[in-house]
């Protein structure tokens, strides 16, 4: 099981374990070991299979419909109701697999301070901010927030998340992922972190961008050069991307629906380098995705990345790139080199994959 999400209330850590169970139930099949660790865990305390029943509901009404089992964990019919449940979750993964639907986090209003939320693999989480504004965190990111009276700040430590500003000119609301500072008063954007890159998208409004670092980043807008500068704004339709590396920024359209298609269980992806597609697939899948080396990570992938179908997603990019898929062990999934060709050659492949 992925280590619960943390967090500073125990009602929200119930939910978020619940969210997992639900997961782990999904892709299990009829694992009756797995069900009977499930049923001892609801049993635990009456609060587990109540939130339990909270997250598939809302799983529900997200559009991911799924048998019920029972309304209660009941041991005299432990037998019977486990087979039972096998089968219903087997239904309920053709909709769920590794991939998150939408999981809101129901948590009451996060007090003045710092908070921290973060969430599992394959799992997406919506919280509201004590100010109005409201976050939606993909699969396995995290972040720790705090408020006061003069600001609002936001760190994404790891992964991605979207952020609907609520207005605000008194107090900025900022946003740091690693050196780069993201500002906006009120408005719509995604931020997704990577170790070499950060990805701003803007889908409403504005916002400023900045690195904390004393050496100038330099903005590059579609294609032409400008002076070396400390900040630079992006609108509506456009993308920012921070390199970690040089501290530069390019900026250039981009669709909002491509970059926040997360939201509805889709990752797509346009020219981006092959160790960020696999990096972002491993915040999806339980399986994990390697490099065998690294020339194969500068490979550039255009194509949408569709749930519960890795498989595809793999057959895929074997066939357009000079790889080929290796397994090490049920958990691990390794992209190795063809022998025959190099993959140090930089090419854009246009194909469309999935994920599970």
């Amino acid at each position: 099981m992925n280590a619960p999400v943390q967090s500073d209330d125990p009602e929200l850590e119930r939910l978020q374990a619940a969210a997992q169970w639900l997961v782990r139930l999904g892709e299990a099949g009829d694992d009756e070991a797995l069900i009977a660790e499930w049923l001892s865990w609801c049993e635990a305390t009456p609060e587990n299979f109540d939130a339990f029943e909270r997250i598939e509901q809302t799983w529900q009404l997200a559009g991911v419909a799924a048998a019920r089992p029972a309304t209660q964990p009941q041991p005299v019919h432990r037998r019977g109701w486990r087979r039972y449940s096998a089968r219903s979750m087997m239904r309920f993964a053709a909709g769920l697999a590794v991939v998150a639907v939408g999981v809101f986090l129901l948590q009451p209003q996060w007090p003045q301070g710092a908070q921290t939320l973060s969430t599992p693999v394959a799992i997406h989480g919506s919280s509201q901010l004590p100010d109005g504004s409201r976050v939606e965190l993909g699969a396995r990111s995290r972040i720790s927030t705090h408020f006061d009276e003069g600001m609002r700040r936001v760190v994404i430590e790891s992964g991605e998340a979207y952020f609907e500003v609520a207005h605000d000119k008194s107090r900025p609301f900022v946003v740091q992922a690693g050196a780069l500072t993201v500002t906006a008063v009120g408005t719509a954007f995604n931020v997704r972190r990577g170790e070499e890159q950060v990805v701003v998208t803007v889908s409403e409004g504005r916002v400023r961008l900045a690195s904390k670092e004393a050496r100038a980043i330099t903005p590059v807008r579609h294609n032409s050069h400008a002076p070396a500068a400390t900040a630079l704004e992006a609108g509506v339709g456009e993308q920012a991307v921070y390199s970690v590396q040089d501290g530069r920024i390019d900026l250039a359209s981009a669709d909002p629906a491509v970059a926040t298609a997360w939201r509805g269980g889709v990752l797509k992806f346009v020219h981006e380098p092959l160790h960020e597609v696999v990096a972002n697939l491993n915040r999806y899948s339980t399986r994990e995705i390697v490099l065998a080396e690294p020339a194969l990570g500068r490979l550039r992938y255009t194509g949408t990345v569709f749930g519960n179908r890795l498989e595809d997603w793999l057959d895929a990019v074997e066939n357009v790139f000079p790889l080929h898929v290796s397994y090490d062990g049920p958990d691990r999934i390794v992209l190795v080199p063809n022998k025959s060709s190099s993959p140090s050659q930089s090419r854009t492949r246009e194909r469309g994959g999935s994920e599970g």
